[in-house]
């Protein structure tokens, strides 16, 4: 049997991406600033480590709350999203440098890096540079 509460990164991530996710504006700020902490997340994900859970909270009303796009300073036109919004209860730290740093979706149309929620800590982008192992066939 399926577990429906369970959902992939890249589902997340796109759902982020399409606006159907947002941060309601009475969330704390984005606290982890630290390029170490935010390295320890991405090498959990990448060694498939557990990385806790996240809260949706989902709505039929995207004007329920004000909210913002992750990793935005700036409350968005909700007026011009159509459909169901889930809002990011808990989970806003790990979701936003997950998203920044697997996608470009808090960088989309993005007029100055000073609109992001943490300039310096997002504006750091982090690149995987694989090793090319060579394999051998045993005779």
């Amino acid at each position: 049997m399926e577990n429906k509460n369970i959902s992939d990164l890249t589902e997340l991530i796109k759902k982020i991406e399409a606006n159907e996710i947002l941060l309601p504006d009475f969330q704390r700020e984005f606290v982890w600033k630290d390029m170490e902490q935010q390295k320890q997340l991405v090498a959990s994900v990448l060694a498939r480590m557990p990385i806790g859970s996240i809260l949706l909270l989902q709505s039929s009303n995207p004007k329920e709350f004000s909210s913002k796009a992750l990793g935005r300073k700036q409350i968005i036109n909700t007026s011009e999203l159509g459909g169901n919004v889930e809002y990011l209860l808990d989970g806003q730290q790990r979701m936003t440098v997950l998203t920044n740093v697997f996608s470009n979706a808090i960088f989309q149309g993005l007029t100055s890096v000073n609109d992001l929620v943490a300039p310096l800590a997002l504006k750091r982008r982090f690149f995987i540079k694989l090793q090319h192992f060579t394999t051998f066939e045993a005779k």
